[in-house]
């Protein structure tokens, strides 16, 4: 995580939109097991047979079901499916760092449809008649080939591979070392050997 993350019981309740109980306004910056959770941690238990843990645990907040919740002293999201929220506020505690705005020096940019509050990386390379939309970050060593659409506020981790006629939607995330549009596993037999088949679709994964 790049930088501290805050959020209060309440903001965090609204964000998941789960009931809580206790000081609304306790400020939560991270999420750790009960045994190790302390001040500032949101932990999570999910059924009476962790109740001992519970009871000894020192974290500011706890997920509970509401069967553990309605005789739970302390702060608590009350969800009954616990797991199931914490994996969704997970991201909340670890977002992505978000580079400043600009073409890196190193980079190779010949698309003209380019925003500029977009970040490219160092040694990224977008090709002619490529899109890259508003806010979208790419990463280093990251290329992306012609005639290809990057949407809003997308984030594009270093050293992926984005093949030609390709369209990301809005908001999308691919993690580094990807490979986006290649012909996969098309063969047809052939006497003495294979053909490989070219897929000829254009791949577009949506918002």
């Amino acid at each position: 995580m790049s930088a501290v993350t805050s959020f209060s019981l309440a903001e965090l309740a609204a964000i998941l939109n789960v009931s809580f109980q206790g000081d609304a306004a306790t400020r939560l910056v991270g999420i750790a097991p009960l045994a190790t959770a302390g001040t500032g941690h949101l932990s999570f238990c999910s059924n009476s047979r962790f109740k001992a843990a519970l009871q000894t645990s020192t974290a500011s907040a706890v997920i509970l079901p509401p069967e553990l919740a309605v005789s739970y002293p302390g702060n608590c999201l009350v969800a009954t499916a616990p797991y199931y929220i914490y994996a969704s506020l997970s991201a909340l505690f670890d977002p992505p760092e978000r580079p400043r705005a600009g073409v890196h020096p190193g980079a190779l940019v010949a698309a003209a449809d380019v925003y500029e509050s977009a970040s490219i990386g160092a040694n990224y390379i977008i090709e002619q008649r490529g899109v890259l939309g508003a806010d979208a970050v790419i990463g280093p060593g990251t290329v992306i080939a012609s005639n290809t659409r990057l949407g809003k506020n997308c984030y594009i981790h270093a050293n992926d591979s984005v093949y030609h006629d390709m369209s990301i939607g809005d908001d999308a995330v691919i993690h580094s070392g990807a490979v986006i549009g290649s012909n996969g596993f098309g063969f047809t037999a052939r006497q003495g050997g294979w053909q490989d088949e070219c897929h000829l679709g254009r791949l577009n994964i949506g918002n």
